[in-house]
């Protein structure tokens, strides 16, 4: 296990709009709360009473998520073309953040050689948008 899972911070920090970021050998990652429409079919059972966490927006039912972010460093996320940025959504419950958990870990093992080869920010020309 390469992250320590026990700083990530519980779902409360996100529900005040807190972004929690991080870096592991040259990926950078971010976990914020986001929403995500609503798939047919996806509300059953004790999930179909849950009406209070879906909102309309633009006519759409929505939900929310946990969205994790990953991208190769050494800038910050604003600083960082969004064509080398990778997020995906996770249900906003303590198993979609376990969920979230593992898929950040998945993608440092996994591509250990595109984050390995990250210059340090020292190395890098200054940003310029």
């Amino acid at each position: 296990m390469l992250l320590d899972k026990s700083k990530f911070m519980s779902l409360h920090y996100y529900d005040y709009g807190e972004v929690f970021g991080g870096s592991l050998s040259g990926m950078q990652y971010r976990l914020e709360k986001g929403t995500r429409p609503v798939r047919r079919g996806a509300r059953q059972g004790a999930d179909a009473s849950r009406v209070s966490d879906a909102t309309a927006v633009g006519g759409e039912e929505t939900e929310p998520c946990l969205v994790a972010t990953v991208w190769p460093g050494p800038y910050n996320f604003y600083h960082t073309a969004p064509e080398k940025k990778r997020s995906e959504s996770f249900p906003f419950s303590p198993e979609g953040k376990d969920a979230a958990d593992d898929w950040l870990e998945r993608e440092v093992t996994e591509n250990a050689a595109l984050y390995e080869a990250v210059p340090s920010i020292l190395d890098e020309a200054p940003y310029t948008p």
